[in-house]
Order: C-alpha cells, then sequence, then structure tokens
C-alpha cells in the first residue's frame, strides 16, 4: 500500500468510531484536571487576595514569576513534585488507551467492552515495549547531549561567536528528533505486531520494529512526517490566534477554554489517524507476507506428504517381503521337439558354474556309448578286485599248508 492510500484510508477508518474520541478526550480532559486543580489551590492560598491573577492573564511576566519563585518557591517545590507523579500516570494511561485503540483499529470495529477489553490485555506487554523504547531515547539524549556539550567545552575560545555554539545545538536537536521519531515508529510497530501475532515478547516485537521501519525506511518515514506535519500547523495556527485573546475578560477565558478543549480534541484524533496509517500499511505487508508463507508452508506439506507416502509403501513392502516389482522381460519360446529324448541334458545350465565351461550337449548315441563304457569299466574292476581276493586267498591258504608240514 503506498502512502497516499494509507493517509486517506487512516483518516476514514479514525472518522468511523466518534465513541472512541471522546472517551480518549476525557481521560486526557481528566488528567488535566488532576494537574489544573492543585495548580489552582497552590495560587488561591498564596495569592488569593492579590492581583497575580490579573497579571498573568495579561500574558507572561517575568516579574511575577520571579516574585513567585522567590516568596512561595516551597508551595512551588512540593507542586512540581506533585506533577511528575501527574506526568507518571499520564504516561500510564497513554499506554493503557493505546491498546484499546489500537484493538479497535485492528477488529475495525467499536465497542466499550471491546476497546477497554483490548486496553486491560495489552496493558503489560505495551508498557514494557513503551518503557524499553523510553530508556533507549533517554540513552541517545544523554549521548548526543554529553558529546555536544564536550565538544562546545573544549572548542569554545575558536568559535567566532555565540552563532555557531546555537548552530551546533540546533544541529544535535535535529539529529535526536530524527532518533525520536525513528523509535516512536519503532514502538507502534512493535505494538501491530503484538497485537496482530497475540505475542508477549516485547523484544521479539522490538526487534520486529526495526526490522520493519528499516526495510521500509523511505515509506514509513515518510507518512510519519506527513502525519505530524497537519498536526505541527494545527498547532502553530492555535498558538497564534491564542496570543491575541486576553483572558482578562470573561468572554476571552471562554473563548480561550474552547479553543484549548478543542485543540486536545483534534490531538487525540491525530494521535489516532497516525496509528491507524501505520497499521493499515503493516497489515497490508503483514498480509502479503502471509500468503507467501502459506503457499511455502502448502509446498513443504506436499513434499512431506510425499515423503511420507514412499516410506509407508517402503516399510508394507519390508514387512511383507515383497519384491519391489521390476519388469520381467520373457526371453523368446524355444520350439520344443517332440522327437527329443527324454535324458537329453541342457548342459549349459548344468554346467553353469563350471570354470572351463567347456563342455558341450551330447547327442543321445554319444550319451548311451558313455554309458556303455562306463559299465564295462565298472565290470572289468569288479572282476579285478575278485581275481586280486582270489589270489590273496590261495597265496594265503599255500602259506598255512606249508606251515602245516613244517
Amino acid at each position: 500500500m503506498n502512502i497516499a492510500k494509507a493517509y486517506t484510508k487512516g483518516f476514514i477508518q479514525t472518522a468511523k468510531y466518534p465513541r472512541m474520541w471522546f472517551i480518549l478526550y476525557f481521560a486526557n480532559l481528566l488528567m488535566g484536571l488532576l494537574l489544573a486543580l492543585p495548580m489552582f489551590s497552590v495560587l488561591n492560598t498564596h495569592f488569593g487576595h492579590s492581583d497575580f491573577y490579573y497579571r498573568l492573564l495579561e500574558g507572561y511576566n517575568a516579574t511575577v514569576f520571579k516574585e513567585f519563585f522567590y516568596y512561595f518557591g516551597d508551595a512551588l517545590s512540593a507542586l512540581l513534585g506533585g506533577i511528575k507523579w501527574l506526568l507518571l500516570a499520564y504516561f500510564l494511561l497513554s499506554v493503557f488507551l493505546t491498546g484499546g485503540i489500537i484493538r479497535t483499529l485492528n477488529d475495525d470495529k467499536f465497542s466499550t467492552s471491546s476497546f477497554f477489553g483490548g486496553a486491560a490485555y495489552s496493558f503489560f506487554r505495551y508498557l514494557g515495549l513503551s518503557l524499553l523504547v523510553a530508556i533507549i531515547q533517554i540513552f541517545f539524549l544523554i549521548v548526543i547531549a554529553g558529546s555536544v556539550g564536550k565538544y562546545i567545552d573544549l572548542k569554545f575560545d575558536s568559535f567566532q561567536s555565540e552563532l555557531v555554539v546555537y548552530g551546533i545545538v540546533i544541529a544535535a536537536l535535529v539529529v535526536y528528533f530524527f532518533i525520536f521519531l525513528i523509535f516512536n515508529m519503532v514502538s507502534d510497530y512493535g505494538k501491530f505486531y503484538l497485537e496482530m501475532n497475540d505475542s508477549f515478547n516485547i523484544f521479539k516485537a522490538f526487534w520486529d520494529g526495526i526490522k520493519y521501519v528499516f526495510k521500509h525506511f523511505l515509506k514509513t518515514m515518510s507518512l510519519y512526517l506527513i502525519l505530524l506535519f497537519l498536526p505541527a500547523v494545527i498547532m502553530y495556527v492555535y498558538l497564534y490566534f491564542e496570543k491575541d485573546y486576553k483572558m482578562a475578560t470573561s468572554l476571552g477565558i471562554l473563548i480561550v477554554f474552547l479553543m484549548q478543549q478543542g485543540f486536545i480534541l483534534l490531538r487525540v484524533f491525530l494521535r489516532t489517524w497516525i496509528l491507524s496509517s501505520e497499521l493499515k500499511i503493516y497489515d497490508d505487508d503483514y498480509l502479503k507476507l502471509n500468503e507467501v508463507e502459506e503457499v511455502v508452508q502448502s509446498i513443504v506439506y506436499q513434499k512431506v506428504k510425499e515423503i511420507e507416502n514412499k516410506k509407508e509403501i517402503v516399510s508394507e513392502s519390508i514387512k511383507t517381503k515383497e519384491k519391489p516389482e521390476t519388469e520381467i522381460i520373457e526371453s523368446p519360446k524355444e520350439e520344443v521337439d517332440d522327437n527329443a529324448s527324454e535324458y537329453q541334458i541342457n548342459f549349459e545350465e548344468t554346467f553353469a558354474n563350471n570354470e572351463n565351461n567347456a563342455e558341450k550337449v551330447l547327442s543321445e548315441e554319444e550319451i548311451i556309448k558313455r554309458m556303455e563304457e562306463e559299465e564295462a569299466g565298472h565290470d572289468e574292476e569288479d572282476l579285478s578286485n575278485i581275481q586280486k581276493t582270489d589270489n590273496k586267498l590261495n597265496d594265503e591258504g599255500l602259506e598255512a599248508d606249508d606251515e602245516a608240514k613244517g
């Protein structure tokens, strides 16, 4: 999705949920009252019967603030101590409400139960991710401020004027501003990852946010700067017209109050618009990535299924001792001679393992002749053995007679 579509669709989606705006507006109004009421109490206690209020209503007056700090510094310190806890409470409330906003934008529908349910469900994982990002932002602030301060301290004598110092400080602020914006985007896209994957792994979400922001850096940064441009213009217009209205009269106070509340409501709308537009481009890329993963997984599943089927066939073949089917080549049948003797022998098969393998197939007459020769040979051998036996017996008989005569 391109930047123009994300910008437009984000606005349209945000405009669909006016009830959500007013929940966010009243939450911000409540935090503003928690800050304003203690301030009013302190001022009323110490300046209830003076013209301090009227002098402040006329505009910024450094003399009044100096008098206040001089005479009532302790009261102001106690007030500022309470303000830091209010700022912490506002930070926690902002994280809580962000969970409801993202759940509503992701589901593309709003209900009060779904909004607060999503806010409660995502609070701790969003809080962990927000704290991680805040720590990194503070780290870069310390590194940049320390580096710039040390550089100015070393090179200060070589600077031609104080304008060089101002230029260095402004350049450092610009660098930190972009680092701050980058990690704000990382935080937003990391929260989208947690929501869409229903994950509680804040480190994986942080890494996914970094990868997504830098992989689509031109698109994400351009969209974010465009979305911030309108709030900057509105802020400038608001401050420009507010200074023209003096809160010295009831009408002036009412006009400024309405302008402030309108600005708060508009700021809530713009914050939701930023999240909606960012979610549009992230969701579009997320769906495309899922489609690719589904195709890859289906291909892998088919290949695995084929391998498993082959393994099953082989295992069944081993179990049943079935040999794999091979192609049988039938040799041409030899013609059978009806007149052939039943004694005919195929010596090629009979003597296939003979080392010489030089025997040939004998004819019937040769077989009979060989058999007769073998029988004749046996008869002659038997007769020879009989004669040898008779001769031996005769010799033994003669020797016995000689011994008897002697």
